[in-house]
């Protein structure tokens, strides 16, 4: 299994940060699965072009909001040979409580002055958001912190992508031709049925296209957030499949 990759002067490192215990009825149709899959909660760190930045940041203290999930961003960090004080930029790709949960810690900052993006349709949403994700962006913002991606690079070739459909504001992210799907997909049983993937979805008819646009497009190698290790896609007529690096 290889958890890193090199594109566009950049060294990506899907970084394991937690687990999310999930039903297997809730990725797949009854019995394909076992009872409980544990889906990692990965980060990606970036290093490259005099820079340290962190994609997503796992689920903090917001691991309650599931029951079961786990999270130590900072021990999966020195693990990975970073620590958090030297991460300059956190792009985060949605505000599910998994992947910015860890954006606060007791009311500051978890990455010292590092900036914070996120996309506009994300920001927008969190500003009056009942919701935990929303409620840490609204800090970072009075912190001073918020920086709202309105598109192009955020870093020498790195790109946000839209990835409608899943959460308000949800982005992949492009790294030369490498790209990180956060949640397009959940288990690599998803690339071959698109149509599996509808669970956490806000609106899954959108988000399947973006699946399919996305998966069919991808020239390069690809990681998500709840699936382990770097992979391309394996076209086989027009069935797609993940097949690990």
């Amino acid at each position: 299994m290889i958890n890193t990759v090199h594109d566009a002067g950049w060294e990506a490192t899907l970084v394991r940060a937690g687990t999310i215990p999930m039903p297997g009825k809730l990725l797949a149709p009854s019995g394909v699965l076992p009872e409980v899959v544990d889906l990692p909660s990965s980060v990606l760190l970036l290093r490259g072009h005099g820079r340290t930045l962190l994609v997503d940041t796992s689920a903090g203290s917001m691991a309650e909001e599931w029951d079961g999930a786990t999270s130590d961003l900072t021990a999966a960090l020195l693990a990975a040979g970073a620590v958090p004080d030297e991460i300059d930029t956190v792009i985060l790709t949605h505000l599910d409580f998994d992947h910015c949960g860890g954006v606060i810690v007791d009311g500051r900052p978890a990455f010292a002055d590092a900036r914070v993006v996120v996309s506009r349709e994300a920001a927008d949403w969190a500003r009056e958001a009942d919701d935990p994700g929303a409620a840490a962006i609204r800090e970072i913002h009075a912190i001073g912190l918020l920086d709202v991606w309105h598109g192009g690079e955020v870093a020498p070739g790195l790109s946000l992508l839209d990835a409608p459909g899943h959460r308000i504001g949800h982005c992949a992210l492009a790294i030369g031709t490498a790209r990180y799907l956060a949640d397009v997909v959940h288990h690599p049983l998803h690339v071959e049925h698109l149509d599996w993937d509808r669970e956490f979805d806000s609106d899954p008819e959108v988000a399947l296209a973006t699946r399919s646009a996305m998966l069919a497009t991808a020239a390069g190698p690809v990681a998500c957030s709840h699936i382990e290790g770097w992979a391309t896609i394996e076209r086989d007529g027009n069935t797609l499949r993940w097949k690990p690096l």
